[in-house]
């Protein structure tokens, strides 16, 4: 009897040494944190001829920070510099075969790009996010 208890506290002594491991190999959520991307683009559907975007920007750089949709064949479809930290809009955009759109956010010295395609099936694709 006194053998299995001390066989059983081994064990659970065991158990709790590599719990107390894992532990320490692995952050506590409350330490860990991401940084959100300054630009979010999700595409929400279409409407008769028109594309529908929610766009999100976050940015600490009010002074300094611009975005802009750019067509491949029409250039530039809307510009706005941004004055506050925090920016949430819904955007239509006509919609065309074969066209190309950069949603791009200049801030800090940087350039966030997103871009979405549509083919002639009218699909759309999003391209990802570029930081240059």
């Amino acid at each position: 009897m006194k053998r299995s208890m001390i066989i059983t506290a081994g064990i659970f002594y065991f158990a709790s040494l590599v719990t107390n491991a894992d532990a320490q190999n692995t952050a506590p959520a409350s330490n860990r944190f991401e940084i959100p991307e300054p630009l979010m683009v999700k595409y929400l559907g279409t409407q008769d001829d028109y594309l529908i975007f929610r766009v999100e920007i976050k940015t600490a750089d009010t002074k300094h920070s611009t975005f802009t949709i750019e067509d491949a064949i029409e250039g530039e479809l809307y510009s706005n510099p941004i004055y506050t930290t925090s920016k949430y809009q819904v955007l239509k955009i006509e919609k065309r075969e074969n066209q190309v759109l950069d949603f791009k956010l200049v801030s800090a010295r940087k350039v966030y790009l997103i871009t979405y395609t549509t083919d002639s099936n009218d699909k759309l694709f999003q391209k990802g996010l570029a930081v240059l």
